[in-house]
């Protein structure tokens, strides 16, 4: 049976595979798009929502921080993220 910790990081490994871009439908890489989308408000200078995405692993094989990047998927996926400008 698979468990949901296992789905997630499968799931963060296949979205890495292709790009987080991908999987919103933008054209940019990964780390453009949060630099271009996120950091502002999820990084070094702001810590919005006690979240820094400039410090969350990239490493999606260990699967560490894989609720976080799930989390960041579905709120970029149902448009919550990123806000408008």
């Amino acid at each position: 049976m698979l468990h949901l910790q296992d789905f997630t990081r499968s799931f963060l490994l296949l979205v890495a595979s292709l790009g987080l871009p991908c999987a919103v439908g933008a054209a940019e890489p990964l780390e453009a798009f949060l630099a271009k989308h996120c950091v502002s408000c999820h990084g070094p200078d702001n810590e919005e929502g006690d979240l820094r995405i400039n410090q969350l692993s990239r490493d999606f094989k260990s699967g560490g921080e894989a609720h976080l990047w799930a989390e960041v998927i579905r709120r970029i996926n149902s448009g919550e993220m990123p806000p408008p400008r």
